[in-house]
C-alpha cells in the first residue's frame, strides 16, 4: 500500500508542476530589411514613447504555462522596444523626435491551430505627435509542434519574430511616412 501512496503522491506532484513550466521568453532581433525600408526616412527622427494594452489578453498556454516576454515587460512594451530598436539600428532614433505612442488592440495566439501549427494575431493603432494615425493587423504563422510544453515553447519564442514581421509591416506600410513628418 505505501508504494501506492508514494505512486500517487509523485504522480499528483508531476501534475500539479506541469502547469508551472516556465517558457523561454520572447526576444527580439532587428532586421536588415527592416532597417533597409526605413532608409527612406533618414534625417527624420522619432521614438516610440509608449505603446498601450492590448485591453485583454489571455497569456496562458493549454495547460502548461504562460507565455512570457523577455525582462517581465507586457506585450504593449515589448512591440515599442521592438519599434525603437529598429529606429537605433536604422539610425532614426532619438528621444526628442517625433513622437509615436500607441495601443495594441489585438494580441492573440494558438499553440495548436491545425493540431501542430501556431499564429500570433497582433494589431496596433500608432499615433504621431503630428495628429496623424496608422492602424495594422498581422496574422505571423510558425511551427509550434504537437507536445504541450514544446508547443508553448515555441508559442513563446515565436512572438519575437512575430512582432519583427508587425514592426517591418507598419513600416512598409504608405501611410507611415504620414506619421514621420
Amino acid at each position: 500500500m505505501r508504494g501506492v501512496t508514494r505512486a500517487a503522491c509523485l504522480l499528483a506532484s508531476v501534475v500539479a508542476l506541469s502547469g508551472c513550466i516556465s517558457m523561454t521568453p520572447a526576444t527580439y532581433m532587428v532586421s536588415p530589411d527592416t532597417k533597409s525600408s526605413l532608409a527612406r526616412f533618414q534625417g527624420a527622427t522619432l521614438v516610440v514613447a509608449d505603446i498601450a494594452g492590448p485591453a485583454t489578453f489571455e497569456p496562458m498556454c493549454r495547460a502548461v504555462g504562460k507565455i512570457s516576454v523577455a525582462d517581465d515587460m507586457t506585450i504593449g512594451q515589448f512591440i515599442a522596444r521592438g519599434f525603437n530598436d529598429e529606429l537605433k539600428f536604422a539610425g532614426l532614433y532619438a528621444a526628442n523626435g517625433v513622437k509615436l505612442t500607441g495601443t495594441v488592440t489585438k494580441a492573440a495566439f494558438s499553440s495548436s491551430a491545425l493540431i501542430v501549427n501556431g499564429y500570433w494575431d497582433l494589431a496596433i493603432t500608432l499615433q504621431s505627435s503630428n495628429g496623424q494615425s496608422v492602424a495594422i493587423e498581422n496574422r505571423y504563422d510558425f511551427d509550434a509542434g504537437f507536445i504541450g510544453a514544446s508547443a508553448c515553447n515555441n508559442t513563446s519564442r515565436a512572438l519575437g519574430p512575430a512582432v519583427q514581421q508587425l514592426v517591418q509591416k507598419t513600416v512598409n506600410d504608405p501611410r507611415f511616412a504620414a506619421l514621420v513628418r
